[in-house]
């Protein structure tokens, strides 16, 4: 049973079991089908905790496309990594498929954050 509002601290289960694997996650936003707020995460899942690389995508067409095309065509607008359900590692958006933001996690805590106008590095911030 999922959480009405789970972070990324919480445990997922399915059937009172921890889930595995890799699921297509659909946000309809809530269900106002905001067409350019909507996205679909591809994600994975060891334990119940989010592990492993998830690629988010736009969902403006979610209606009128077939349904692996997030996988097959589509270009990530987000992708993070996850290691025992902590954001570890890279995460990039994107914008115009042009990297917009880029930051960097340890353990779920933010050490870096790197902004981008045109293909070109603008700002830079280490946390320490």
């Amino acid at each position: 049973v999922l959480n009405e509002n789970p972070d990324c601290n919480d445990t997922i289960y399915l059937k009172n079991s921890p889930i595995n694997g890799t699921y297509r996650i659909i946000d309809l936003n809530n269900g106002t089908f905001e067409k350019y707020l909507a996205y679909e995460v591809i994600a994975n899942f060891k334990d119940g905790l989010k592990v492993g690389d998830w690629k988010y995508y736009s969902n403006y067409e979610f209606f009128s496309r077939p349904s692996d095309y997030a996988t097959n065509e589509q270009k990530p607008i987000r992708t993070e990594h996850y290691e025992n359900g902590k954001l570890n590692g890279e995460s990039i958006e994107f914008f115009d498929e042009s990297v917009y933001l880029k930051t960097i996690y340890e353990k779920g805590k933010l050490k870096k954050l790197e902004k981008f106008e045109d293909g070109k590095s603008v700002m830079k911030y280490d946390f320490r």
